[in-house]
């Protein structure tokens, strides 16, 4: 369960804590049931999980529950303490997270996977340790059940029923653009004009086809130039919803970023909540490194997603579906 061991590690080499005035350790909670929620803040899964973990919060800390945050970062900019403030001032986050920088505490419960959620009975002991989406109905079965082996009488208390979200059905998968873990590029760079040229309008799924100025560091795409001309950045996706982890390039500044689906602007009732319309085009504003929600449809098919922009703030680190 935990690399052969069934007792909680504490927490290791975490510098920074949030909606707490002091650093905590697992042995502050004697006799408390305990729900870590290990999550990185960019990740479209992990966002999804946190009404629910916020709820169980909220339900059964009358009742002893004690959850902890653990925010284990995908990206350097998720690392920067301002950043993490912010994300748990926006989601009203009201428990306290801590900052696990270097990956120590995440690597201690089998790391790997974003989201990951721990459930730790009275006796430290271990017993649900379980990733991804999908395992509401399983932790809070877990929690109720450690709980009452306590003596604690939930009787009065009804069991939540979450939406839950699966990926069971195709989807293509989470798509990175940086070179650390993406190399696969569809498009050529042109050694003399020192940009990408896009050779084709046939583009495969999941496949990066940038064209114009743009650069690739590594962990994101970057459009290094401003431009007279508009230049894009094309990947085409098989689900019903598309978003971005983006930021400006310079602190403090925004980019620009049209947003077109199969070459069109987004009609507004497939709009992403980040999307915003002038003179009837679709666009995005990168004012700070976050998740971006480009596109929602009820229709699950194969869709051309592309990026179009002339500002050099625009850095793009991954495209995530559902």
């Amino acid at each position: 369960m935990l690399f052969g061991k069934d007792l909680a590690q504490d927490f290791k080499h975490i510098e920074y804590w949030f909606n707490t005035p002091k650093p905590l350790h697992l042995a502050d909670f004697e006799e408390k049931v305990i729900l870590l929620d290990f999550f990185a803040y960019s990740c479209i899964n992990c966002r999804r999980e946190l009404p629910h973990v916020i709820a169980l919060y909220k339900k059964y800390k009358p009742y002893g529950l004690v959850v902890i945050g653990v925010h284990a970062p995908e990206f350097e900019f998720e690392k920067i303490p301002d950043n993490m403030k912010d994300i748990v001032h926006q989601e009203k986050i009201p428990y306290p997270v801590a900052m696990d920088n270097d990956l120590s505490t995440w690597y201690l419960y089998g790391g790997e996977y974003w989201p990951r959620q721990v459930v730790i009975d009275h006796k430290k002991r271990i017993l649900l340790n379980v990733t991804g989406e999908g395992h509401s109905h399983k932790i809070e079965q877990t929690i109720r059940e450690a709980l009452q082996k306590k003596g604690i009488i939930l009787d009065e208390v009804p069991f939540e029923t979450f939406q839950e979200h699966t990926t069971s059905f195709r989807q293509t998968p989470e798509i990175y653009t940086g070179f650390f873990r993406n190399k696969d590029i569809g498009s050529t760079f042109d050694e003399h004009q020192k940009k990408y040229i896009d050779p084709t309008e046939e583009h495969k799924e999941g496949i990066l086809y940038p064209n114009g100025a743009w650069k690739q560091n590594y962990e994101y795409f970057w459009h290094e130039l401003h431009t007279k001309e508009y230049e894009h950045l094309t990947i085409v996706f098989h689900a019903q919803e598309a978003n971005i982890v983006a930021m400006p390039y310079t602190p403090g500044e925004t980019a620009k970023v049209y947003v077109e689906i199969n070459r069109c602007s987004i009609p507004q009732k497939l709009a992403g909540k980040d999307i915003r319309y002038e003179d009837g085009q679709s666009y995005v504003l990168l004012d700070k490194p976050e998740l971006y929600q480009l596109f929602k449809s009820g229709s699950r098919k194969t869709y051309e997603l592309r990026l179009v922009t002339n500002s050099p703030e625009c850095c793009i680190f991954s495209f995530t579906f559902g």
